[in-house]
């Protein structure tokens, strides 16, 4: 049957209702937002539910599953009786809707990032003081910390702090094994808080997950480098990242986007990819760390040219043998944001259509849609407007 809500369409066998008595995700099922909620289904394209009822203005983001697949944790801007004005908190929810539950409700802070910790206990979140000027009735944004948050919201405690406003982390990960959180910062790299300026460049930074020893692993000063999209391998001895460094490995930047790899102490920095006129846009390890698939606009025969449209690759994970996955060539076409089943199995990615695609019987937006690990057997599980997704673990 096909469903339709807030003007998108699903396939669904069977949508059932959020809240219900017993949770019906099984291992391998995907999470994915969609037109402001929040969805389930099976890998299969069966019992579809949505598992949210968020109000227009109720802006969710970050929704991630707990390590045990049994809860959904994510941010919203739900207005809370503790607050005066409303703002980002954490919240969580059983994994089939129910018993919906704010883990946060501090006036003075916004929660604008979450990871859970491996062993699901606690969360490291990014989150950013604020100050209610009541006579200018204005919010003030102050400095932008890394807490640990235990996963029934008490006893945030602080593992970076700088007072500078000026200085702003992201994408905080855990390592696999538990130990150590990476992000990436724009913070001076001998760790002073005393610069005005502090530019745009990020780096990436490792510290232990009590908050100690932080280090930079990179150390780019160049204002044309850009970092982003970095990954743990599953074994923790490596990080993975995509950069627009020189493929010298100098600080020179203007480069393409590539992915680079480097140990956990930030030596041994390699590209795994080296393009020149094609990019890489997002990558991820298979569950065992042996191979890593990622999205490319390279020519299918592996020509480092701009093939007008973007696939799924997958190359061993010390970049050798890259093969395309799928393989479109129509511009405006792009398959996007690949990543493996936990049993690595299958890749689920988004599938997508430009609005200057030539293809008029398609609406642009993203498709979540899924195939077999070696690219045979590709099926759409949804018809459009679908955001970030995750695998039930």
């Amino acid at each position: 049957m096909l469903l339709i809500c807030f003007g998108t369409q699903i396939r669904a066998e069977g949508p059932e209702v959020a809240g219900s008595a017993e949770p019906h995700a099984e291992a391998g099922a995907i999470l994915f937002g969609s037109q402001g909620n929040l969805w389930i289904i099976n890998s299969d394209g069966s019992r579809l539910k949505q598992v949210s009822n968020f109000k227009a203005d109720d802006v969710s983001f970050s929704a991630s599953w707990s390590p045990d697949g049994s809860k959904i944790a994510y941010l919203n801007y739900r207005l809370l009786e503790s607050s005066p004005l409303r703002s980002l908190n954490i919240w969580v929810m059983n994994a089939d809707g129910s018993s919906v539950t704010p883990l946060t409700g501090d006036p003075n802070r916004v929660f604008e990032e979450l990871a859970w910790s491996p062993d699901g206990r606690k969360f490291a979140v990014v989150s950013q003081l604020v100050e209610l000027d009541k006579n200018k009735h204005q919010v003030n944004y102050l400095s932008k910390d890394i807490l640990i948050v235990d996963a029934d919201g008490s006893g945030a405690r602080p593992l970076i702090q700088f007072k500078n406003p000026g200085i702003y982390h992201e994408n905080v990960t855990w390592s696999p094994d538990g130990r150590k959180i990476a992000f990436l910062s724009n913070s001076p790299l001998d760790g002073h808080d005393d610069q005005k300026d502090h530019g745009i460049n990020r780096n990436i930074w490792v510290m232990n997950a009590d908050g100690s020893h932080a280090v930079p692993l990179t150390r780019f000063t160049g204002t044309s480098v850009r970092v982003w999209g970095m990954e743990w391998s599953p074994d923790s001895r490596k990080l993975a990242y995509i950069s627009s460094r020189a493929l010298d490995g100098s600080d020179a930047g203007g480069g393409r986007f590539n992915i680079w790899v480097m140990n956990v102490d930030g030596s041994g920095g390699l590209p795994l990819t080296r393009f020149t006129h094609a990019r890489c846009n997002i990558f991820t390890w298979s569950p065992d760390g042996s191979r890593i698939s990622f999205s490319s606009n390279a020519g299918l025969d592996g020509s480092d040219t701009d093939n007008g449209s973007v696939n799924i690759w997958v190359m061993k994970a010390d970049g050798s043998l890259p093969v395309p996955l799928t393989r479109e060539t129509e511009f405006g076409l792009r398959n996007d944001a690949p990543a493996w089943s936990p049993d690595g199995a299958f890749i689920a990615f988004l599938s997508c259509i430009n609005s200057t695609s030539a293809k008029p019987r398609l609406s642009p937006g993203c498709n979540l849609s899924i195939m077999k690990a070696d690219g045979t057997g590709a099926r759409q599980l949804t018809d459009e407007n679908v955001g970030a997704f995750h695998w039930r673990p």
